[in-house]
């Protein structure tokens, strides 16, 4: 499960520099780094990031 969830955060960080979020996609790769080791502050952080996202489509 751990696997999974680090391909998903680095997925999503490429996609994030490819639409040009450069902070965004530096954030994923962090946590991507960390969730092996601490699981729950990576899910924490792309839980922050998708709720970013919600927020700046109903704005």
């Amino acid at each position: 499960m751990d696997k999974l969830n680090v391909i998903s955060l680095l997925v999503q960080a490429g996609n994030a520099f490819r639409k040009g979020e450069p902070m965004k996609g530096a954030i994923l790769i962090g946590a991507a780094t960390i969730a092996p080791k601490n699981r729950k502050l990576s899910y924490l952080v792309q839980g922050v990031v998708t709720a970013d996202n919600i927020r700046k489509r109903f704005k």
